[in-house]
C-alpha cells in the first residue's frame, strides 16, 4: 500500500496552520506523494514548498528526482549547489538551523513558504543529543504558520512532542479521543487515518504499518565476527554494514579490501555516493555506512541480502533496517545484530554520563547557569546540548532532555534484565521488530561455528576410521582438530599449544561425537607409535 491511496485527494483540504503527519515504511511512496501529487497542487496555487532533510545523500537524491521532472541537469556536481527550484526549495536541516538565528528569518519562512515538509524528522531527537543548535529547529517547529507535514517511518513520540509544543496537549495521558476545553477536538477514525479538528487547525495522521523484510535474524557476540561472517559467506550476495562510528567502518572496510566500500559524513564526493544517488544501489559487494545512510535512503537491490546493525538507538536500528527496500514479497534480508553484555550498557553510566544524566534532571536558575557556563569551559561543552542562550536568556532544548531520558531508561532496563538473562538486548532488538518469540540460542554466531566445525571434525575422522597414524599424521590431524576449536570456539579459551590425545578424546565426548582416538605402543616401553581412529559404541 502507498501513502497517496490513503491521503487520495485530502491533501487540497490542507489548511495553512495544520499539522500533517505521513508515518510509513520505506517504500510508501511518501517522497513521491510530495513531488507528484502536491507539488503540482501547490504549484497551481502560486504557492511554494520548503523541503527540508536531514542528511545529504537523500537530499541530493530529493533534488535529483526534482531536476528529472522539471527537464534540469542531474549531475551531482551541478545539483550540489542548487536549492530552489520550481515551487519547491530543498534545504538541509543544518542551514536551517543557522537562518532561523537570523532576526525576522521566521517571519520571511512564514511569508514565502505555505507549506513546509520536515523529512525523516525523527532525525531532530536523534541528533539533538550531541547539536545544540537544534534548539532553534524546535523553536521554528513551535513558530512556524505554514502548512507543517512531518514526515518519518518512525514518528513514535516526536508526534507526541511536536502537538505538545504547539498546542499543550499531552495526548500520551489525555489520549486521542477526549474533548478537552483548553483545546477542543473531535478524533474521526478511519481504517488508516485519524483527523483532528480544533480552533483553526487540523491535525491529520497517516499511517502504514511496516512490513518486515527480514527473514532470519542471526546473533554475534563481538566486534570481531563481523569480518568473519562476511568472509565465510560463499553466497553471491551483497551486505549492507552499520557501525556505531566512522573509525570502526573504515577499519572494516579496508580489511574487507577490494570487495567494500565505506561512506561517512565526510565522505561526500565518491563514486559509490553518486551510484547510490543515481542508481539506488551500491555495485560493491559490502557496503559500510554509519548514521549517513540512516535515514531515507533507498536501496533497491535484490542482490542485498545480508543487514548488520550495531546501535542501541530503536529509531536508529530502524531507520538503518528500512534503507533495504523491498522489491516484492521474497525479497527478504538476513539481519545481523550484536548481543552485547550487562558491561557494555554499565558503560553508558560512567562518572561523566552519570553527570550529564543528573544535569539533564535539575532545574538550574538562569543565573547561576549563566554564571557557570561562561567560567567553566568544560562545564558549558556538557550543559550546551541542553540550554543555550539566547538574548541572555536560558533556553532549554527539550528534545534532547528528551533524547537522554529515553536513553538512560534503556540503559537502566538493560542492566536489570542482563541480571538474570545475558540475551536481554538481543530480546529487546527483536521486540523493535515484532519477531521476540523467534528468538533461538541456537542463532548465536558462535552455536553456528561450532556446529560446522563439528561436522568437519566428523567428517575428518570418519576418513581416518582404522587408519594407523604415523608421527606426523598425528601432527596433522591435532593441528586440524585444534584449529576448529579455537575458531569455533569450542574451547573456552584458544589454545597455542596443540591438543594431545586425552584432550581431543574428552572434547570428541563432551560434543557427542562418537570416536575415540586409541594408541599403538611400540617395542620399547611406553613409546607411542601409532594412533588408531576407532568409532564409539553410542
Amino acid at each position: 500500500m502507498y501513502i497517496t491511496e490513503i491521503i487520495k485527494q485530502e491533501y487540497q483540504k490542507w489548511n495553512i496552520g495544520d499539522r500533517i503527519f505521513l508515518e510509513a515504511p520505506t517504500g510508501a511512496g511518501k517522497t513521491t506523494f510530495i513531488l507528484k501529487e502536491l507539488l503540482p497542487f501547490v504549484k497551481s496555487l502560486n504557492m511554494e514548498i520548503l523541503y527540508l532533510s536531514n542528511r545529504f545523500l537523500l537530499k541530493e537524491q530529493i533534488k535529483q528526482e526534482i531536476a528529472e521532472k522539471q527537464d534540469l541537469p542531474t549531475e551531482l556536481t551541478w545539483l550540489e549547489n542548487v536549492e530552489e527550484f520550481d515551487s519547491i526549495t530543498v534545504m538541509s536541516y543544518q542551514k536551517l538551523q543557522l537562518l532561523c538565528q537570523q532576526e525576522g528569518y521566521v517571519w520571511e519562512m512564514n511569508r514565502r513558504y505555505q507549506y513546509v515538509v520536515c523529512d525523516e524528522i525523527h532525525y531532530l531527537l536523534e541528533d539533538s543529543a550531541f547539536n545544540p543548535q537544534i534548539i532553534w529547529l524546535v523553536k521554528f517547529l513551535k513558530d512556524i504558520s505554514s502548512c507543517l507535514i512531518c514526515i518519518s517511518a518512525t514518528l513514535g513520540e516526536l508526534k507526541e512532542w511536536i502537538i505538545w509544543e504547539k498546542y499543550g496537549i499531552n495526548v500520551r495521558y489525555l489520549g486521542w479521543f477526549i474533548i478537552n476545553d483548553y483545546f477542543s477536538y473531535l478524533m474521526v477514525p478511519k481504517q488508516y487515518t485519524t483527523t483532528i479538528i480544533g480552533d483553526y487547525t487540523t491535525l491529520h495522521s497517516y499511517t502504514i504499518p511496516a512490513r518486515s523484510v527480514v527473514e532470519k535474524v542471526i546473533y554475534y557476540s563481538e566486534q570481531e565476527q563481523i569480518l568473519e561472517i562476511i568472509e565465510k559467506c560463499n553466497r553471491d550476495e551483497k551486505w549492507l554494514v552499520f557501525q556505531s562510528n566512522k573509525t570502526k567502518a573504515k577499519e572494516l572496510a579496508k580489511k574487507l579490501g577490494d570487495s567494500a566500500a565505506w561512506i561517512t559524513a565526510e565522505e561526500r564526493e565518491n563514486d559509490t555516493i553518486a551510484e547510490i544517488i543515481h542508481k539506488g544501489k551500491c555495485s560493491c559487494k559490502v557496503l559500510v555506512a554509519t548514521k549517513l545512510l540512516d535515514n531515507g535512503v533507498s536501496l533497491k537491490d535484490s542482490h542485498l541480502k545480508n543487514i548488520i546493525i550495531d546501535t542501541i538507538s530503536r529509531t536508529e536500528f530502524m531507520q538503518m533496517l528500512g534503507r533495504k527496500r523491498s522489491l516484492d514479497l521474497n525479497d527478504t534480508v538476513r539481519l545481523y545484530i550484536p548481543k552485547k553484555s550487562k558491561k557494555t550498557f554499565q558503560g553508558y553510566l560512567s562518572p561523566e554520563m552519570q553527570e550529564t544524566y543528573d544535569l539533564v534532571e535539575k532545574d538550574f536558575a538562569s543565573n547561576e547557569m549563566i554564571a557557570k557556563m561562561l567560567c567553566d569551559e568544560k562545564f558549558y561543552s556538557k550543559v550546551q546540548r541542553f540550554f543555550t542562550l539566547e538574548k541572555g536568556q536560558l533556553v532549554r532544548n527539550p528534545l534532547a532532555i528528551e533524547y537522554y531520558d529515553r536513553q538512560r531508561k534503556l540503559v537502566d532496563k538493560m542492566i536489570t534484565e542482563f541480571s538474570s538473562d545475558e540475551f536481554a538486548f538481543i530480546k529487546e532488538q527483536l521486540s523493535w521488530i515484532d519477531m521476540e518469540d523467534t528468538f533461538d540460542e541456537q542463532n548465536l554466531y558462535t552455536f553456528q561455528q561450532q556446529e560446522e566445525a563439528i561436522s568437519h571434525i566428523r567428517d575428518k575422522l570418519a576418513e581416518l576410521v582404522g587408519c594407523e597414524l604415523c608421527q606426523s599424521e598425528q601432527e596433522e590431524l591435532r593441528t586440524f582438530i585444534t584449529e576448529k576449536a579455537n575458531d569455533s570456539r569450542i574451547r573456552t579459551q584458544k589454545r597455542k599449544r596443540l591438543l594431545g590425545k586425552k584432550a581431543i578424546n574428552e572434547l570428541l565426548q563432551e560434543y557427542n561425537l562418537h570416536f575415540q582416538i586409541e594408541g599403538i605402543y611400540g617395542k620399547r616401553k611406553g613409546e607411542e607409535t601409532f594412533w588408531v581412529v576407532k568409532r564409539r559404541e553410542k
